[in-house]
């Protein structure tokens, strides 16, 4: 926040941040992620993730404190994994999105305008 408060002009979106406020995450984040012993890239990766959240949290209105940390855990996570495990993690995610999605189409069609599902209908009082 100081350094896009001090220094910055240009917004994102319609939120108070600015974008050299997120470059100036980014930047933090990857200097701190490299000086503890990360390896360039896994920093990097996390600090994409950590400032892309920044935005993000702002932007939705998501508590940053709990984004900003599973972002980080999150892509370290992506960034040390090999290809093999980040497809595995891609897939599950993928299919658990499918279900969902499935779960919805079905409540979807089996619910009335009112509110009530098909089902309550054949009972009448």
């Amino acid at each position: 926040a100081s350094i896009g408060t001090a220094g910055g002009f240009i917004p994102v979106g319609s939120s108070p941040r600015k974008v050299e406020g997120s470059i100036g995450c980014f930047m933090v984040c990857a200097a701190l992620g490299v000086f503890c012993g990360l390896e360039v890239g896994v920093a990097v990766v996390a600090s994409i993730l950590v400032s892309f959240g920044e935005i993000l949290a702002e932007v939705i209105g998501l508590d940053d404190n709990l984004v900003i940390p599973m972002l980080g855990v999150l892509g370290v996570r992506i960034a040390l994994s090999p290809i093999v495990v980040f497809q595995q993690m891609a897939a599950m995610m993928c299919t658990g999105l499918a279900i969902g999605v499935a779960l919805g189409v079905v409540v979807g069609f089996t619910s009335s305008s009112d509110g009530q599902s098909k089902s309550d209908h054949n009972h009448v009082k």
